[in-house]
């Protein structure tokens, strides 16, 4: 689980670049096939797993945190949700 700019620019934010410096390039190449225009906030994007021992990454789009009430608490929480669905 990923959390992502809509854009789906993994060399931008700390988790993100990490994130593809362990997985490699062939995620950022998946993001662009198949997401050209990005996702949405609030939207999944799925990847291989890359060079880690995964089946698949989940890129989740969250908009800028403002406060606790936000709506981004909300998508974070269902991310969670996603991601417990699919794997189980």
């Amino acid at each position: 689980m990923n959390s992502s700019r809509s854009d789906l620019d993994l060399s931008k934010g700390r988790a993100s670049k990490a994130l593809l410096d362990a997985a490699g390039d062939d995620i950022k190449d998946e993001c662009a096939k198949d997401y050209p225009y990005g996702i949405q906030d609030g939207e999944i994007a799925i990847t291989s797993g890359g060079l880690l021992s995964c089946r698949a990454i989940y890129h989740g789009a969250l908009s800028k945190y403002s406060s606790p009430d936000d709506e981004q608490v909300f998508v974070y929480h269902m991310f969670v949700l996603i991601k417990f669905q699919i794997v189980s």
